[in-house]
């Protein structure tokens, strides 16, 4: 946790003293607006990043954490249990006695904390810089690799750590009283560490030290292209907005996970003076993974680049709770449709957001 504390304040630091030097006149002219107009409850979900209407000179930080959880197997929608996946083949089994998966993920709970902050030189850029750190843990039944299969035991591993750092720029193309639109291009590093081993007892009762599988590595080392665009608007009843995100790796390492596309479409509405509630419409498309690490050997689904990413559609509810000019919180609970996912591996079973951002 030091890690992303001392990264987050070093980089907030240089953000500040960075735009600090931008034109005098824009601090000027931002303190003779109605700040009133620039702290109303916010319709957008606390999911989505983009560029607000916060106004020149302002700096806003941010804490976000989410809890995702992840359970029941499946394959192109379709369920499988225990039995049906210790019936594959392992593709990197170098004992022909022992040909099949043996090590089934049973459920899966990752925990994200993101801290950001945001700083708004002029009416026209906003400059974003976030911190993620990122912890997992993981339950796997291991059977027999011979024999009748039997089921042996459970076993438990975890991983934490800084994940990831990435810096922003928000263009506003437009912004009027009840409309703005805005592009995003960024980039994002991944720190985490790519081959993380943990000592383990396998399924011939022996310690033996083994790399994690992919979904359970804390990062992949990769550095990523962020770009989006995004339509807010406010009508008489109901505000409404759209997003397409896009992530995609420039340099990579022996392995990366995929391109990420990401389509939200949101409705908001303005229950009082200080809350909105929110109902958003997500798709995503997570390419597989790219590359292999040759030490991912083990005997489960989960070591196999190939059964990574897929389609997703989700649905979430939400509310806004603007507590004062300062002060703001939001709430976002996401529950899967549809998952179409490429190969076997857990579904999203669900997952739980919470923000609070602090404008200075």
């Amino acid at each position: 946790m030091k890690k992303i504390l001392v990264t987050f304040l070093v980089s907030s630091s240089l953000v500040i003293l960075a735009c600090d030097q931008s034109d005098p006149m824009s601090h000027d002219h931002s303190k003779m607006r109605d700040h009133s107009m620039h702290h109303e409850v916010s319709s957008v979900p606390i999911s989505v990043m983009e560029a607000g209407t916060h106004e020149a000179g302002h700096f806003m930080i941010a804490l976000r954490h989410m809890k995702m959880s992840m359970d029941r197997n499946s394959n192109r929608g379709d369920t499988l249990s225990d039995q049906e996946i210790i019936s594959f083949l392992n593709p990197y089994s170098v004992n022909e006695r022992m040909p099949y998966l043996s090590v089934v993920p049973k459920k899966m709970d990752m925990k994200m904390t993101m801290l950001e902050s945001m700083y708004v030189p002029n009416d026209r850029y906003t400059f974003m810089l976030m911190a993620n750190f990122a912890s997992k843990e993981m339950s796997q039944n291991m059977y027999s690799p011979m024999g009748s299969r039997e089921f042996l035991r459970t076993m438990n591993s975890d991983t934490s750590d800084l994940s990831n750092v990435s810096i922003s720029s928000f263009i506003k193309l437009e912004e009027r009283d009840n409309f703005r639109m805005n592009v995003e291009i960024g980039l994002d590093k991944s720190l985490g560490k790519n081959d993380i081993t943990k000592n383990v007892i396998n399924a011939m009762n022996m310690k033996t030290n083994m790399t994690l599988p992919y979904a359970m590595q804390s990062g992949d080392q990769s550095t990523c292209l962020l770009t989006a665009f995004t339509v807010v608007s406010k009508g008489h009843n109901i505000n409404f907005g759209g997003q397409i995100k896009k992530k995609s790796p420039l340099v990579k390492k022996d392995w990366n996970f995929g391109d990420t596309s990401d389509f939200s479409f949101w409705l908001s509405k303005k229950v009082s003076s200080n809350a909105s509630v929110l109902l958003n419409l997500n798709y995503k498309k997570i390419k597989k993974i790219e590359g292999r690490n040759l030490t991912i050997n083990a005997p489960t689904q989960a070591a196999d680049p190939s059964n990574y990413g897929g389609k997703y559609t989700n649905l979430s509810f939400g509310l806004n709770l603007q507590i004062n000019h300062k002060n703001a919180l939001g709430f976002e609970y996401l529950v899967p449709v549809k998952q179409d996912l490429n190969g076997p591996q857990m579904e999203i079973k669900n997952s739980f957001s919470l923000a609070y951002k602090l404008s200075i």
